[in-house]
């Protein structure tokens, strides 16, 4: 026998294995409720394979990118990300596995019913890098109840997985040793932001905010998601202290937790201090603007206006005396998924900077190479 050790990373709020477990693989793909009866009475105690192969090829371009006059330009007349359009996360026919008209709770419950020990997934990506987040079936569930309902899932790198996948059609047993280990802490349920503020003059009651946020998902240490974007509040705000600066409104620096689990830091804050829908507190027609930083290591090049074409003359005066650094572009395009939105969805302005793309598409963002190197 050959064997090998594969790279594989549990999702978040998954379940362990309760120790090593030793077993068959086996192909399960179920695109449908039709697949089930192809599968039925077959996987018992198996390590099940649930996803189709991850295509991939040889990569002609590279993975770090700076935008240029074109990209920025589609920016500011179509709202159109063109470096995620042409090279998406660096593998342009990769995409994550979706099912027809059957959920992923649906698929589980099967799996379960069958006796499945662990499902795999093929992960996108390539060289060994690992994209994983949060268990499909445990996120409106994240108790330690509804966690260890589920069974184990990992993601695993698309060679491998591809890899285990080709020999198995061949009629060649495949044997894994998986072993999943989590833990719970559950000594304290609180979710917990961090603020800080530098205090206003004449109009200290107007707040100016900048944020971003501290969680990270656990595959990697979360150096590009998100300690690069709290780095650079903190340095902000650092460097107004040591000169002395003292702003008209007050500057507000928060950096927020749980954003990787729907934002709930930032929604939580905004819920108890200027309010939600349609109810507001007095600080809601005082508030100013929302700074976030969320897109990794990349050079600031400007600003996406999400929709907010009234605060453009604003942000074009605000970001010329930043010119000479080539923060110039107001863009059409919203950008979507970090905290900012928390801001927008109760009508307070919110904004995230336009970045420089790096690698963070192709290699950090969510994978396990998000480390300091």
């Amino acid at each position: 026998p050959d064997y090998q050790m594969v790279i594989a990373y549990p999702f978040a709020l998954t379940p362990g294995t309760s120790g090593p477990i030793v077993t068959n693989a086996v192909i399960a793909t179920i695109q449908t409720s039709e697949d089930f009866d192809r599968y039925r009475g077959q996987l018992d105690g198996a390590v099940v394979l649930s996803t189709p192969p991850m295509p991939m090829s040889p990569r002609f371009t590279q993975d770090a990118f700076r935008h240029d006059e074109e990209s920025l330009g589609v920016f500011e007349t179509e709202g159109i990300d063109l470096l995620i359009r042409r090279h998406a996360r660096g593998q342009l026919e990769q995409s994550n596995f979706r099912r027809e008209e059957i959920s992923d709770e649906e698929v589980e419950d099967f799996y379960k019913a069958e006796g499945v020990a662990v499902v795999l997934t093929a992960s996108i990506g390539s060289d060994g890098t690992v994209y994983a987040t949060g268990h499909p079936t445990t996120r409106n569930r994240r108790t330690r109840a509804g966690v260890q309902s589920a069974l184990p899932t990992l993601a695993v790198a698309t060679e491998h997985y591809n890899r285990i996948y080709r020999i198995l059609e061949r009629g060649i047993p495949v044997t894994m040793d998986v072993d999943v280990r989590i833990g719970f802490d559950e000594s304290d349920p609180t979710g917990y932001n961090i603020i800080g503020e530098i205090e206003g003059t004449d109009l200290a009651d107007e707040v100016v905010m900048i944020g971003a946020h501290m969680d990270s998902w656990h595959t990697g240490t979360g150096a590009t998601d998100n300690a690069s974007g709290v780095s650079v509040v903190l340095e902000a705000m650092r460097i107004l202290k040591a000169i002395g600066a003292q702003p008209r409104r007050t500057i507000r620096v928060a950096l927020w937790s749980q954003e990787e689990l729907g934002l709930r830091g930032s929604r939580g804050y905004i819920r108890h201090h200027f309010g939600e829908d349609g109810v507001y507190t007095p600080d809601y027609d005082k508030f100013s603007v929302y700074f976030n930083m969320d897109n990794g290591t990349g050079q600031f090049r400007g600003v996406h206006t999400q929709g907010n074409a009234q605060a453009t003359p604003i942000l074009q005066a605000w970001m010329t005396p930043f010119h000479d650094l080539q923060v110039k572009t107001i863009s059409l395009f919203s950008n979507t998924g970090t905290d900012h939105l928390s801001y927008n969805r109760v009508g307070l302005p919110g904004f995230q900077f336009i970045q420089d793309r790096i690698d963070y598409r192709a290699r950090t963002h969510h994978f396990n190479m998000d480390v300091y190197d």
